[in-house]
């Protein structure tokens, strides 16, 4: 087995903390403090990004998504709700959401038939709930948001923003660092 040379440790320390500078976990202790991140993220998009929720039932993906589209000016008239039934709805804010929940889809087949890569390339922002199930479909430019339960009211949140250009992922980081 080879040894790996100093330079070697070097670039995989380097490599490893490039990643974790493009990733954050927090933990949220309401609802509301959930929408109150979700709001934080919201400020941060531009259209054409996609956001990618995976968590088990209950564990605030709708929450998250009503703060982001508070935080892209979605007035209150529009109620952000979920998608479940519906599958696909539109907020307009700052910029057009297209609010997609694939739990009721049966395959990634199902997705594409919904118009998914029309409604990703349209210069919105897409928002996906059970995202895990289209997987395969999402842009390599997707942030991933994973849910989590710890305790009843609260939820351990990682946003993995690996996707984004070098440019953005100070800004996120800084952004939600902070919190």
């Amino acid at each position: 087995m080879k040894r790996l040379s100093e330079n070697d440790r070097d670039k995989i320390e380097s490599v490893a903390e490039r990643d974790r500078s493009r990733s954050v976990s927090l933990i949220t202790h309401s609802p509301e403090d959930t929408i109150g991140l979700g709001r934080e993220i919201g400020k941060l998009l531009v259209p054409g990004d996609v956001i990618a929720l995976v968590g088990e039932l209950g564990t605030g993906k709708t929450c998250l998504t009503k703060g982001i589209a508070q935080g892209l000016g979605v007035p209150p008239d529009q109620f952000v709700r979920s998608a479940s039934f519906v599958l696909v709805n539109r907020y307009d804010g700052v910029h057009p959401i297209w609010h997609i929940d694939a739990y009721r889809l049966d395959s990634p087949l199902d997705f594409i038939a919904l118009g998914y890569e029309e409604l990703i390339d349209s210069g919105c922002i897409a928002v996906i709930e059970w995202a895990e199930r289209a997987a395969d479909l999402l842009p390599a430019r997707a942030i991933h948001i994973s849910l989590e339960h710890i305790a009843p009211t609260e939820r351990r949140i990682h946003i993995d923003f690996t996707g984004l250009p070098p440019d953005r992922t100070t800004e996120w980081r800084r952004t939600l660092s902070v919190r």
